[in-house]
């Protein structure tokens, strides 16, 4: 006896017709450089999706969301580049910068903040509808590193395989060799706190090679697997380069008595997207404005313009987790691993 399989004709057209939308969609972004398009109709089309075909939470398919939000920011960085209508200009020293972290924000209520406590001020780009109320934040106590000789930082790299300029290096300034790329600049960052006598954990893993979507979905599962091996981690810091911009020899760069050092900025994740669970953001903000106001305070102009977003970015695996950026491609190696000797101090001196 032959058995045939009983096809839902209607469930089949809608699929074929997602797929055909979304295909559409890449074509005309990589076109017509309009990211903001592809991620209403992505957005749209998803609740479609959702509503006719498979009738599920989106909340809770976070694999899949942070797939397409991997491909938007492949598309942000390496085609959009060149678009820079309504996007943030960055003048650091000789260079003009188009900052690519700013490039998929949410545009309603984005504000600059500045802000004063005890003579120090900083600015803070909030890319969320939130108020972040950060002049009270920066008063409160840390929920985190009660006890030094139990409490643990955990060092990872989502996008490990970025690298610099000067040094060899794949397409859009990728290297896989761990001497030359984020994993070495983790390293001095590892070696001076554990020299300071913290417990550092450092993931060494590339998730961004050999393929970099899903970079996000695979350095999470490495780090709750690394909290359940040991509870005290209380720090996740994810260290990465900043993306490729317009301009590719963009180096944010200070001087320290005599020293370059390639500038840090810190971003904050939020589940403003309303997509992503992120109960511990406003604890990470904390953290972040703590960090900033000690780096102004010891080295001033060591980070960059903090910046608050709307995508979590793992942030919410701890009370003190956030995405570090260690200069951008036109910084050195060597620039890079030198910042790591003046954020372990700014480090030292808010956990003390």
């Amino acid at each position: 006896m032959i058995k045939f399989a009983v096809l839902d004709l209607k469930d089949i057209c809608i699929k074929l017709l997602v797929i055909l939308t979304i295909l559409v969609i890449t074509f005309l972004i990589i076109k017509y450089e309009n990211i903001n398009l592809l991620k209403k109709c992505i957005d749209s089309t998803l609740n479609i999706y959702n509503k006719d075909v498979l009738s599920i939470n989106i909340a809770k398919e976070e694999k899949f969301l942070d797939f397409l939000k991997n491909e938007i920011y492949v598309l942000n960085t390496n085609i959009l580049t060149k678009n820079t209508n309504n996007i943030s200009i960055e003048n650091n020293n000789k260079n003009n910068h188009v900052d690519t972290n700013l490039l998929t924000i949410n545009k309603i209520n984005n504000q600059n903040y500045d802000l004063y406590y005890d003579n120090i001020n900083f600015e803070i780009k909030n890319n969320t509808k939130y108020n972040l109320d950060e002049n009270n934040l920066i008063k409160q106590d840390l929920e985190i590193f009660k006890d030094k000789s139990v409490s643990t930082i955990l060092i990872i790299h989502t996008h490990g395989s970025e690298s610099y300029l000067g040094e060899e290096h794949t397409d859009y300034f990728r290297n896989e060799d761990n001497s030359k790329n984020m994993i070495r600049v983790g390293d001095e960052l590892e070696n001076i706190l554990k020299n300071s006598g913290y417990n550092v954990i450092h993931d060494r893993e590339l998730y961004d090679y050999p393929t970099y979507s899903g970079s996000y979905n695979r350095a999470l599962e490495s780090i709750n697997k690394h909290i359940n091996e040991n509870n005290n981690i209380d720090i996740v810091l994810d260290l990465h380069r900043d993306a490729i911009s317009s301009n590719p020899n963009f180096a944010p760069t200070v001087n320290f008595e005599g020293k370059e050092a390639s500038k840090l900025m810190i971003i904050v994740g939020t589940d403003q997207n309303g997509i992503q669970k992120h109960d511990n953001w406003r604890e990470n903000l904390k953290f972040a404005l703590k960090l900033q106001y000690a780096g102004e305070t010891i080295y001033p102009g060591l980070f960059r313009q903090m910046s608050v977003t709307n995508s979590r970015y793992n942030g919410h695996t701890s009370k003190g987790s956030l995405l570090i950026e260690v200069g951008a491609t036109g910084n050195t190696l060597e620039q890079s691993v030198n910042s790591m000797h003046y954020l372990a101090k700014v480090i030292d001196e808010v956990l003390k």
